[in-house]
C-alpha cells in the first residue's frame, strides 16, 4: 500500500480590488440675483380721519396790518391737513402745486377748512387786523363861571368845588348845599357844576 500526501494546492496571493478613486466636486447651486423689495408708494397724505365738528378760523397775530395770514385753529394753533401736522400751510408754500392737489375737498379738510381756505399761498387766508386805538376815557371837569374862575356856591367865594365838596364829607356836603338854595349869581348849583357832585363837564 502507498501512501500519497494529499496535494497541496500552490498559495495564491491576490491584492483585494481597490476601488478607483473618485472625485466628485461639490455642488454648487446656481447663482440668484434676487431683486430689492419694492415698497409700495405711499401717497404725501395717508387716509383720513373721520371728520370733527368744524371750528372758526382766527388769524395768526404779529403780522402787518392788512398782510395775508394763515389761518389758526385749536385757540391759535397752525392749521394743517387732518393727515398729520406736517402738512400745515408752510408745506403748501414749499410747493404751490400742491395746493392744487391736497387744496380742496373732504378727505383734505380739517376743522371745517381746506389749504384753499386757510392757507395765503393757496388763495386762503385773512388779513391781519388793523391796529385799534382805545379812545382816552372821557374826564370829568368843574365848571367854570362866564368870566373864568372856579365855580363856588352863592356868595362864598372859598367855596369852591374843590375846596369845599371834594374830601370825606362831600356826599353829605352835594347833599345839603348843593341844590337852588345855594346857586351861585349865575344860577348855577354845585350839583350842575361839580363833578364831586354829579355835575360838571365832560371832556
Amino acid at each position: 500500500p502507498t501512501t500519497e500526501a494529499p496535494a497541496t494546492p500552490a498559495p495564491t496571493t491576490e491584492a483585494p480590488a481597490t476601488p478607483a478613486p473618485t472625485t466628485e466636486a461639490p455642488a454648487t447651486p446656481a447663482p440668484t440675483t434676487e431683486a430689492p423689495a419694492t415698497e409700495a408708494p405711499t401717497t404725501e397724505a395717508p387716509a383720513t380721519p373721520a371728520p370733527v365738528t368744524p371750528e372758526p378760523a382766527t388769524p395768526a397775530t404779529g403780522a402787518p396790518a392788512g398782510a395775508c395770514v394763515d389761518a389758526t385753529v385749536d385757540g391759535g394753533g397752525a392749521w394743517h391737513l387732518p393727515q398729520g401736522e406736517q402738512f400745515d400751510c408752510p408745506y403748501f408754500a414749499a410747493d404751490e402745486a400742491r395746493c392744487a392737489r391736497f387744496g380742496s375737498g373732504e378727505r383734505y379738510t380739517h376743522r371745517g377748512l381746506t389749504a384753499a381756505a386757510a392757507c395765503c399761498v393757496c388763495g386762503g387766508g385773512s388779513q391781519a387786523p388793523q391796529p385799534t386805538t382805545a379812545a382816552p376815557a372821557a374826564v370829568c371837569k368843574d365848571r367854570t363861571r362866564a368870566d373864568g374862575t372856579a365855580y363856588y356856591i352863592k356868595a362864598y367865594t372859598g367855596y369852591t368845588c374843590a375846596a369845599y365838596f371834594e374830601g370825606l364829607r362831600a356826599a353829605d356836603r352835594c347833599a345839603r348845599f348843593g341844590g337852588a338854595g345855594y346857586a351861585d349869581d349865575e344860577g348855577v348849583t354845585a350839583q350842575e357844576a361839580c363833578c364831586v357832585c354829579g355835575g360838571g363837564g365832560r371832556t
